[in-house]
């Protein structure tokens, strides 16, 4: 009986410090747009020839270009050290992470860890809900 509401606490708690947890990871991400990289020389010489104009309306897409091929959408990440962001001299508040796939560079997003937490804090609450009516029903019957 105290084992099985030992139990359904520690359930409950599971999915609190999960949440928790992941909330914590989620406000320590970092904001980058991925790009496939160029190689260096390839880089140099993207620089010199088609190096973009302030004034165009889609400058930093052009930026991004530069160095590589850029993905859709901004990317929020975890673990990643600031010395994989580039930040380029045309655009220096633009954070550029290069990510090699063909590599097996797969940088941790904060969506794949919300998933999981989603999964496992949920997890834990309805094992906690059929834990805690086993020991309510249990307890009813002493």
């Amino acid at each position: 009986m105290k084992y099985l509401r030992a139990a359904w606490i520690a359930a409950f708690a599971l999915a609190g410090l999960v949440a928790a947890i992941a909330a914590l990871l989620a406000a320590t991400a970092k904001e980058v747009r991925v790009v496939t990289p160029h190689d260096p020389a390839v880089v140099a010489l993207n620089r010199e020839l088609d190096a973009p104009s302030p004034e165009d309306p889609d400058f930093a897409r052009k930026v991004m270009e530069l160095y590589g091929n850029p993905l859709s959408e901004p990317w929020r990440v975890l673990f990643v050290p600031d010395e994989r962001i580039l930040h380029p001299e045309e655009m220096p508040a633009l954070a550029l992470l290069p990510v090699d796939k063909d590599r097996g560079e797969n940088p941790l997003e904060v969506k794949t860890v919300l998933f999981l937490a989603r999964w496992i804090g949920g997890g834990g609450l309805a094992a906690g809900a059929v834990l805690l009516a086993a020991w309510a029903a249990l307890r009813r019957r002493q």
